[in-house]
């Protein structure tokens, strides 16, 4: 009797883990599309490109820009993805899983890169993925995108920068390079060369003369 009893359990949650994949392959929302491709395909083969040495291509500047604010949800599901304990189970946590989701995150950087000032409204979203340190893909995913947005993000950087979080006053200080010319930049980081955390001091002298351009974690990844 307990034999058969274990056998409906397991069955029965055989059943829900069934059901719970299908509803998870359920979630793909439509994608904007500009001439025939989705948005994923557009950004997709941009990393592809780029990946290769070349240039994302004028076909595939031009998609990001006619699609605009319309991508950012895409860009931001790319961005804030942590697998659930189903899709660990299915290969969401596999190499091949990780390749999968990494790529168009990276594809969503240039995305807002090549947006610049036109993704103005995504830079409060992304300074606030960008200090949320667990999962840490995440944060380093959402600067990522500041860095690619550049002289538009500067007061996402500097809101960073002042960040009462040291690991994320690091994180800002690190990636504050890329507009390291600005002058409130320069002037926040000569002020963070006396921060009271070393990591944070070391951070802000390396921004300023970009002799290291990531933290040693970040290689590690």
């Amino acid at each position: 009797m307990k034999r058969i009893t274990f056998g409906l359990r397991l069955a029965a949650l055989g059943v829900l883990v069934a059901l719970g994949f299908l509803f998870w392959l359920a979630q793909d929302k439509p994608e904007p599309v500009y001439e025939d491709r989705k948005l994923s395909e557009w950004v997709l083969l941009m990393d592809s490109r780029v990946s290769h040495g070349k240039p994302p291509g004028a076909d595939a500047e031009a998609a990001i820009h006619a699609i605009g604010t319309n991508g950012f949800e895409l860009y931001f599901a790319w961005i804030e993805f942590k697998p659930t304990i189903l899709q660990s189970l299915f290969g969401g946590s596999s190499s091949s899983g990780t390749d999968r989701l990494e790529k168009p995150a990276h594809g969503a950087s240039m995305a807002f890169g090549i947006l610049g000032s036109e993704a103005q409204d995504a830079i409060p979203r992304l300074v606030r993925d960008s200090s949320t340190m667990y999962p840490p893909c995440m944060c380093y995913r959402a600067i990522h995108c500041l860095e690619e947005i550049r002289e538009p993000a500067v007061s996402a950087f500097l809101t960073l920068m002042t960040n009462s979080d040291v690991n994320v006053r690091k994180l800002g200080t690190f990636s504050a390079r890329v507009v390291g010319d600005n002058g409130l930049v320069q002037k926040q980081l000569h002020v963070l060369r006396n921060d009271s955390n070393a990591e944070v001091r070391e951070a802000a002298t390396n921004s300023l003369y970009d002799r290291h351009p990531y933290p040693r974690e970040w290689e590690a990844r």
